[in-house]
């Protein structure tokens, strides 16, 4: 018997089957599809949020950097407000803390530790500065920012290293990205340069108020010609002052000019000198005078030999000068400080061959010798002090005819004015009134007198350190 088979249902239900396998696939891929596109949507906006901090990183660090500048600027004024002080202790008169070395070391310690307190200070006051100014959100792009959350100072866990911890958000939408950086910031182990390594000098003068007979006329000749110290002055800016002995042959009168040359005070130097006449006066010498010298507060010492000219002594200023022995004159000794300026001239003994007149702004001292009462003080014509000027006598020490002579005839002009010392009680100057001064005591009549010895004294003071930034930082993502 002959079957017949009808297919058609089984190749619609075939092509059904097809049909959902082929939507269940797609569903599949479609889904997988989905979930890849939100994953890298995800890590696209984790990134950018991350980009935001390091941005934030890069100019938070940068910024806090320009803030360490402006501390090393501080730390300076700071620096040079303390140097100054401790300048100040070594002029002043007491000294006191910075008299010896020892205690000027132990400032320069002391001034050390004190600034590195002050920078680290200064840099913890910058980081609370800084928190307070810059905790706001800075925006990049739309949605993208980032936000300075703190600013810790963490201290130093180095000796030469201080630590500040600054926390950055790097903000994508609703993505918050946290980022820790360190920054490593050098403390400088020294803020001074210690005066032993490097220093700036300083010529200290202490004045002796307490100037005896003897102190005046200690002279110890220098082992330094002039022309040496000249030579030295010219490659050396470290000798400011000093002494030196002019040469026999040698012209002095140029010596003063020389030295403001090079920016010095020519008050700072002394010049012994064997021959006054030869070193000071020979270019004026032709009639044997003695004149027009304008030395500058120059120092002049005459170690053990008078001085003695032919004629006239006339227009001298701005010197001091002692002669250890006589001065002479065979003519006029005169028209001394007419030019400005204020001079010292102490001697032993003096001996003038006509007038000592016009006589202004001077200080003119009459000792005598070491020991005796007749050192010579001979004067044959007028006797005039004129302005600003003081005569002053040793009259225990001065031939005793001599100076009750020069009372007979001594005139004063304007203020000039007449200083004795005696220790005599009974002993008084002949001429009484408002130009004649009775000193109670020796030193003050040489005070009185304009004479006032000082040492000087070479202090090297310490310099600061020129302080760069020595700066790091560490992310921490």
């Amino acid at each position: 018997m002959k079957q017949f088979k009808d297919e058609q249902g089984y190749a619609l239900l075939v092509v059904l089957l097809m049909v959902v396998l082929f939507l269940g696939l797609s569903a599949v891929f479609m889904a997988g599809s989905m979930s890849n596109a939100k994953q890298e949507t995800t890590v696209d906006t984790s990134n950018l949020a991350v980009a935001a901090a390091e941005m934030g990183v890069l100019y938070h660090t940068t910024s806090f950097e320009k803030e360490l500048v402006e501390v090393n600027k501080a730390v300076a004024s700071k620096s040079k407000e303390m140097l100054d002080n401790f300048k100040s202790c070594v002029r002043s008169e007491k000294r006191i803390g910075c008299n010896t070395a020892i205690e000027r070391d132990l400032m320069e310690d002391d001034i050390n530790e004190a600034l590195k307190a002050y920078y680290l200070e200064q840099i913890e006051i910058k980081a609370i500065r800084y928190r307070e100014n810059h905790l706001h959100k800075k925006e990049l792009f739309s949605g993208i920012a980032y936000l300075l959350e703190d600013v810790k100072v963490k201290g130093i866990t180095d000796p030469n290293i201080i630590q500040i911890e600054l926390m950055i958000q790097g903000i994508k939408e609703d993505v918050i990205k946290d980022l820790r950086t360190t920054l490593k910031v050098g403390v400088p182990e020294n803020f001074i340069v210690k005066s032993d390594i490097q220093h700036e000098p300083i010529i200290i003068e202490q004045v002796n108020n307490a100037v005896k007979y003897e102190d005046i006329f200690k002279v110890q000749k220098p082992q330094l010609s002039c022309k040496n110290l000249m030579s030295l002055i010219n490659t050396s800016t470290s000798t400011t002052s000093g002494a030196c002995y002019a040469e026999l042959d040698e012209s002095m009168r140029n010596f003063s000019d020389f030295i403001i040359s090079k920016g010095l005070n020519p008050k700072d130097f002394t010049v012994y000198t064997e021959d006054f006449i030869t070193n000071f006066c020979k270019e004026k010498n032709n009639d044997n005078h003695c004149r027009d010298i304008d030395l500058k507060k120059l120092n002049i010492i005459t170690p053990s030999t008078s001085i003695a000219v032919n004629n006239h002594m006339r227009y001298f200023s701005n010197f001091i000068l002692t002669v250890n022995g006589k001065l002479e004159t065979g003519n006029h000794f005169e028209m001394v400080g007419l030019v400005g300026g204020r001079q010292t001239i102490i001697l032993k003994e003096m001996h003038v061959g006509n007038h000592l007149n016009e006589i202004e702004n001077t200080n003119l001292l009459i000792l005598g010798n070491a020991s005796g009462s007749d050192a010579e003080l001979y004067i044959k014509g007028k006797v005039e002090i004129g302005q600003n000027s003081n005569f002053c006598l040793d009259i225990d020490r001065i031939n005793q005819k001599q100076w009750k002579a020069i009372a007979e005839k001594v005139v004063f002009l304007g203020n000039g004015s007449l200083s004795y010392y005696t220790k005599d009680p009974n002993k008084r100057f002949p001429l009484q009134g408002e130009h004649i001064f009775r000193a109670p005591s020796y030193e003050s009549f040489l005070e009185s007198c304009g004479v006032v010895m000082s040492t000087t004294e070479s202090v090297n003071v310490p310099v600061p350190v020129m302080l760069d930034t020595d700066f790091d930082f560490i992310v921490n993502y």
